[in-house]
């Protein structure tokens, strides 16, 4: 809990927010000391990013499934085949990219074997951020220090 940001603050009131042992004196509770914390970071975590738009060269899929249903997807990215597992999940990997299949857009039926093309959205692996917040900013590093210096203080 902060403390107040304006009336009265003690030093009991301040070594119950940051803590801190035994006599407490002002000169614990510096700024990015032992007691005070100045900054935090936290990672936000990454994840898949889709583009806002696709490239046509990227949106087709074709999956060929025979009788025995054992031949593996085949992922046609940029002209080149890609086989997949039979069977297979419904996204592929290849380099930087995810490709995940969307929409069936039209099939073709050849009696032994029967082609899915589908409409597919390319993701790219976007890494997680660092977040820095800074904290008690009115809490001076050094120097002569204060008790209306604590105002709004706080132990993230």
């Amino acid at each position: 809990m902060a403390l107040p940001s304006s009336g009265s603050i003690s030093v009991g009131d301040i070594a119950a927010e940051f803590g801190g042992g035994g006599a407490h004196g002002l000169n614990e509770y510096f700024r990015g000391g032992a007691n005070v914390v100045s900054s935090q970071t936290t990672t936000t975590a990454g994840g898949w990013v889709s583009p806002v738009t696709q490239s046509t060269a990227h949106t087709r899929y074709q999956n060929y499934f025979p009788i025995s249903n054992s031949y593996p997807d085949r992922w046609i990215i940029n002209g080149v085949s890609h086989d997949g597992v039979p069977n297979g999940p419904s996204y592929f990997y290849l380099g930087a990219y995810k490709y995940v299949r969307i929409a069936v857009t039209s099939l073709a039926d050849y009696g032994w074997i029967t082609v899915v093309y589908w409409n597919v959205k390319r993701y790219t692996w976007q890494a997680g951020t660092n977040i820095t917040t800074n904290y008690n900013t009115g809490i001076p590093t050094t120097g002569e220090i204060s008790l209306s210096d604590f105002y709004g203080g706080a132990n993230p």
